[in-house]
Order: structure tokens, then sequence, then C-alpha cells
């Protein structure tokens, strides 16, 4: 196993040598570079990752690891590491006056009664109901509110038309479904933007959406519809959304006003129809569901379409002519091509600028073009990279796993090459783009799609920025 990391190993005693100290024997060495199968790793990342992350951060982290990786002993990885993710003195005195507060109010009193008492935080207090509703009434209302005001004056015809008629339905509670057709530049995600703030603004929840990761970056606390919804990943015609009534999520589910649903048509039909039987499976009412695309749906006919056809990106005001004629004689090709800017001038100049490296990407068709140009970026970009491994082990789930280790030894495994799944081995480099391939922590925007700038990199915890999305600037 060394062998396949230690390279220029020239006795066994170099082999057993690991960043200068020579270890006295192959598995101590195998266990400094954390290649064998237990929790080092994750009580070293997180003992890493306390020397830089605050107590919030570290928490976040502890969850992730719990969720997404293989802990074998998990009460030993927190004996081990709960000091560093307890709570601040500040954070301590807070729950400690709402719990007062809370005996004190089934005693028909409150703090409010007591002169020189301080009072506990608002938002503590509401965190003792549905956590789920308190995430999406958790807004500054007044910022909304001059959003919405700013953004409705700049509507179209067509958009108010749907904006009124969307906002009529939500009002008087006709339960309606419209579907808003327009392609790229139509300004969807503004129409999306307008509405949410009027709604949420009114303290009324809005479930922004989309199929995939990307899109949802671009929602106001946007998730995927699979993990919103916990729509099967194959789904057919029977199925319902993993959601039982009772549950934080149903409650949320009941008080939602609307639902948005972006990139619809790239879903199959049979997840809008789980998502049409859970909601009347939890709001109590009943229906015969008849019989793969959206328009295919028995929902379709109950859709009003409205046409964005206006393309906005001409009207932008620091747009030349010459770029607005350019724009405007590629748009009838936006729905064959896209909207996508391959050129990256001057990247070693601006390899670090956020603005310079959301606004840019390079789209390619095969993965092998796409591991080459990763790697010419690192070479451009300045500094020593770190490189990191994978997991490189049969999953302990599997049956007889003792002999797919012999089918299947650490070398193949490492040769594997998927699409969507990373190389055995990646190299980064402070500054370099990234991007996330697995939801791991939604609402602090770490989903599928999220792209970030590398800030840190230690043994065990990367660090980064991110650049995209509505959480663009948080670490």
């Amino acid at each position: 196993m060394l062998l396949n990391f230690v390279k220029g190993s020239t006795s066994f005693e170099s082999t057993r040598t690991v960043n200068g100290v020579t270890y006295p024997t192959f598995k101590a060495a195998c266990y400094a570079l954390g290649l064998l199968d237990d929790d080092k790793e994750w009580i070293d990342c997180l003992t890493e990752a306390a020397i830089w992350a605050t107590g919030n951060e570290l928490r976040h982290l502890f969850v992730t690891i719990l969720i997404h990786c293989q802990v074998s002993d998990a009460s030993q990885l927190w004996k081990s590491n709960y000091t560093n993710l307890q709570l601040t003195e500040q954070q301590v005195e807070a729950y400690t006056l709402l719990e007062i507060e809370t005996i004190m109010l089934k005693m028909g009193k409150s703090l409010r009664d007591i002169d020189g008492m301080p009072l506990p935080n608002s938002s503590l207090i509401r965190d003792s109901g549905n956590r789920l509703v308190n995430e999406e009434l958790d807004y500054d209302r007044d910022q909304l509110k001059k959003l919405h005001e700013k953004s409705f004056t700049a509507l179209n015809a067509c958009k108010k038309s749907a904006y009124e008629a969307i906002m009529h339905s939500v009002e008087n509670e006709e339960g309606c479904l419209f579907f808003i057709n327009g392609h790229g530049g139509t300004g969807k995600i503004f129409l999306w933007n307008t509405i949410i703030a009027k709604l949420i603004s009114h303290s009324k929840i809005v479930l922004p959406v989309a199929t995939s990761g990307i899109a949802a970056l671009l929602l106001p606390n946007g998730r995927t519809a699979h993990s919103r919804f916990h729509i099967p990943l194959d789904v057919i015609a029977e199925c319902t959304c993993e959601i039982r009534q009772g549950t934080l999520l149903a409650g949320l589910l009941m008080k939602t006003s609307l639902i948005i649903w972006d990139e619809a048509p790239m879903a199959h039909k049979f997840c809008f129809e789980a998502l049409d039987k859970t909601l009347r499976d939890i709001l109590r009412t009943r229906a015969d569901i008849v019989d793969a695309s959206l328009n295919s749906s028995y929902l379709w006919p109950f859709f009003k379409i409205y046409e964005l056809k206006q393309n906005m990106r001409l009207y932008n005001g620091s747009m030349s002519g010459s770029e607005a004629a350019k724009i405007a004689s590629f748009d009838k090709w936006l729905l064959q091509i896209g909207d996508v800017d391959t050129i990256y001038p001057s990247i070693l100049h601006n390899y670090s600028d956020p603005t310079y490296l959301k606004e840019r990407a390079i789209l390619t068709p095969k993965n092998e073009m796409v591991h080459e140009l990763n790697e010419m970026i690192m070479n451009i970009i300045p500094g020593q990279g770190r490189t990191y491994f994978s997991s490189d082990s049969i999953c302990k789930a599997s049956a007889n796993t003792n002999d797919e280790d012999v089918l299947y030894p650490t070398e193949f495994l490492n040769s594997l090459k998927f699409n969507g799944i990373p190389n055995h081995d990646i190299r980064l480099k402070e500054g370099a783009p990234v991007m996330l391939l697995r939801n791991l922590n939604q609402i602090e925007g770490l989903c599928n799609g999220t792209r970030l700038i590398v800030t840190r990199l230690s043994k065990w915890s990367i660090r980064g920025d991110i650049i995209s999305g509505t959480n663009i600037g948080q670490n």
C-alpha cells in the first residue's frame, strides 16, 4: 500500500518515513498518511480545522462528517472534539435565558415583568417551534419590501401579467398551477425573486426549488427539488415523496403559500405527480391520479402559460451598441447553444478575483479534456499545491467483502474514472476555483454545483469562499 503513495523510495526505512519522521512499522507509516480505515482522519480533520474555524463552522463540519462519511465510532469522535464544538459564553447565556423564560411562561409570568432582567433572543424563541418554518421566515422583511418595490417597477407587461395572476392565486388560496415559458435571458429568475420578495415580506412562506443544484443556487434559500421534497431518485408512476405526516417538513408544506420550481421541464413528470400526491395526503385531501415529459402529465392542462420573449440582456445600460447587436444576432441560437463564456484572459493576474472567476466557465464534452484543462490551470496558478486522495476500498455494506478485495485490488480502484465523480487523486492550490459535486450542507449553500475559491489547504480540511448562488462571500 505504501508503495502507491511514497514516491522515490530507496529502502525499507525511507518507505516508512513520512514528512521527515521514520516510523517503526509500515502500519504506523500508513496510519500517519491516513491510509487506514479508521476515524483518525476525521479526528485530525476537526483538530486541524479548530485552528482557524469558528465554533459554528466546526459544528457544521462535524455534522457533515457524521452524515456523509463512514465514521466507525461516533461517540469517540464526539468525545475527542466536543470541547472545540461548544457554544460561546454569550450563546450559553442566551439559551439559559430562554429556558428561564419558558418556565416563567408556564407559571403565567414573563421576564418582561421583572425590572432589570435581560430578555432572551427572539430568534431563539422562534427556534423552539418548527425549525424548518423558522428558517423560511428568517429574512429581513424591510429589506425585501425595498427590493420588491424596486424590482416591481422594472417588470415589463408580460411579467406583470404573470406576477398579478400568481399573486391573486396566492392571496385567494386558489391553488393554481402556472408555467412560465422563456429561454435564457428573458428574466425568469428576476420574476421569481420579485414574487419571493413580495410574499416573504408579508410573512408568507415560499419554497424555491430547481431541478439542478446550479439553478437552485440562483434562488434565495434555493434547494434541489429532490432534496427539498425527498423525491425518490428512481421515480415511477405510483411513487410518492418520502414525507410523513406530523414531521417538520410536513408542517412546513402545510404553511407554504407558493412553490417555485425552476427548470421544471428537466424533471420527469412523475416527480411532479409524486409531489402532488404527497401534498394531497398531507393536506388530507383525496383525488384520483390519472397517467416522460412535463407537458404529457395530467397536471399540464391546469397550468396557465405565460411566454417571456423579450431579451432583457439587450437593455443593459452599460452595454455598448456593438455588444447589444452581437447578443441580438445570437438570441435565436440560445435554445440550441446556451449562453456561455469560454475565455479566461490574463488568468495569472485574475485567478484570485471572485468576480472574474464566477463569470466564466469552460464547457467540454469529454472528461479527458476537463482533466487536461484543470492540470494546465493548476500549473499556471502560483504556489505549491496539495494532492488529496479518495477513499479506495469496497463499501462495507457490500456482500462477500473479502472476495471483492481480491477481485478489485486497491490499484484497480484507483484507476477507475467515472462521470460526475472526481478521479482518485486531485491536486489543488490556494486560489483555485472548484465546484462541489455533492449536497453537503444546503442551508449554508454547499450543494451540487456550488462554485468556490480555495482559500486554505490543510492536510485533512479545505477552506473556500463561495462565488456562486445567493451565499457569495461566505466561507
